[in-house]
């Protein structure tokens, strides 16, 4: 295993099936780690502050940096953004709203690590966490 990812309000994305790829400025020895076949946990937040293990993923390619100027409509489903706006998760007021921000952050044109990966499981915190959130909906993973 790697070291664990925080995916904080991201997430419910990531519980339902919706989010796929994640974008973060990790030193290239982070990302290193992150290779193509090896797993990682999923954390609610960050494990010091109290997070939780919600799921294990496995990364589908190895990482790669790529600039934000590069992002498309696809990327935005794929980021789990598409998602989190369709059914009006709670977001941080920084990145309200959603579209907007992702327009911002195309137009940065900053290099980030890309990591492309699939849910292998969710742990039993996860999927209590996803029916708590998906109690009302149908948008199960």
């Amino acid at each position: 295993m790697t070291s664990p990812i925080p995916f904080t309000w991201m997430s419910p994305a990531l519980l339902a099936g919706q989010k796929s790829v994640i974008r973060r400025d990790w030193l290239e020895e982070e990302a290193a780690g992150f290779r193509e076949g090896r797993f990682a946990w999923v954390y609610d937040h960050l494990p010091q502050a109290g997070g939780d293990p919600i799921a294990v993923i496995r990364f589908t390619s190895n990482p790669i940096r790529e600039p934000t100027s590069q992002l498309t409509d696809h990327d935005y489903e794929e980021e789990g953004f598409a998602f989190l706006e369709r059914f009006s998760f709670p977001i941080p007021q920084h990145v309200c709203p959603l579209l907007e921000f992702f327009h911002l952050w195309k137009s940065m044109d900053i290099q980030l690590w890309v990591l492309r990966f699939e849910v292998v499981e969710l742990t039993p915190e996860g999927r209590s966490m996803a029916e708590r959130l998906f109690k009302y909906t149908r948008i199960m993973a």
